[in-house]
């Protein structure tokens, strides 16, 4: 669950460059579109905050209950693919 959040936010990044070769954004702005992503994976971390529990039974698919933080983690993940997208669609 980490990879996606570190994949998700270099995208958007790189938005950011792409076309025009420069990084056009401050200190500021930067940490500021870094700390969703920071505080994402520091809840990612916490045991049974994103995934609760994982039932893997003998045979047969995989079952995981996620947990309270998991809306957080599927809305952030959505957020900055949308934003990257639609920074390369203009």
């Amino acid at each position: 669950y980490l990879a996606p959040v570190c994949i998700v936010t270099s995208f958007l990044l790189f938005t950011f460059v792409f076309p025009a070769g420069r990084y056009p954004l401050s200190h500021a702005q930067t940490f500021l579109l870094l700390l969703p992503a920071a505080l994402t994976a520091a809840m990612i971390m916490m045991p049974q905050v994103t995934v609760r529990h994982i039932f893997s039974p003998a045979s047969g698919e995989k079952f995981i209950v996620f947990g309270p933080g998991y809306a957080f983690y599927f809305c952030f993940i959505i957020s900055y693919f949308g934003w990257g997208f639609f920074r390369l669609g203009r």
